[in-house]
């Protein structure tokens, strides 16, 4: 069974999702699945990676949207949530998969993120992008993203999470780099 979807939205950003994504092939595992929701582009295509999921949108919808899509899409136990500008440790996929594997019960899973280029880390506490979050907890609460929104929903999306009773770990490893 599937243990972790990473969900990267997809517009204008090929250089860097690319770059991304040869990243995340080296740690690709068959606990992993990789989504791309591409919000409109269609001029770039993802062929040359075979161990990914891609979902066109027809148009662009907005990234609340397309982050709603790649939920309703995964098939793994946890999502991780990856803008596609951003980067990730070395050893980002086998981090997570330990730390689920000690805690499976845990609703989310949340580390620190390393300012580039400054060097500080921190523990968010209104990001998305250091947690991996259990499908099942979405699902059951009903919690998706405002849609709406243009900007903050990473924000909008944890007020959403503190309205319900939910089991956090928290870990000081680094996960992203944002």
């Amino acid at each position: 069974m599937l243990k972790l979807s990473i969900i990267i939205p997809y517009y204008n950003t090929y250089d860097l999702t690319v770059k991304l994504l040869k990243h995340l092939e080296t740690q690709k595992t068959n606990e992993v699945e990789i989504i791309i929701v591409d919000d409109g582009c269609y001029e770039t295509r993802f062929d040359d990676y075979d161990f990914i999921k891609v979902i066109h949108n027809e148009k662009n919808l907005n990234a609340p949207t397309s982050w709603n899509i790649g939920i309703n899409n995964a098939n793994g136990e946890y999502i991780a949530f990856i803008d596609s500008d951003d980067m990730l440790v070395e050893n980002y996929v086998e981090l997570i998969l330990s730390k689920i594997k000690e805690n499976p019960n845990a609703d989310i899973h949340h580390f620190r993120t390393r300012y580039y280029p400054l060097g500080n880390t921190v523990m968010f506490s209104f990001s998305l992008w250091d947690r991996v979050i259990s499908k099942k907890f979405l699902d059951k609460n009903n919690i998706t993203f405002n849609d709406k929104l243009t900007n903050m929903e990473d924000w909008n999306l944890r007020c959403r999470i503190e309205r319900v009773p939910f089991e956090e770990v928290q870990h000081q490893e680094i996960l992203y780099i944002y």
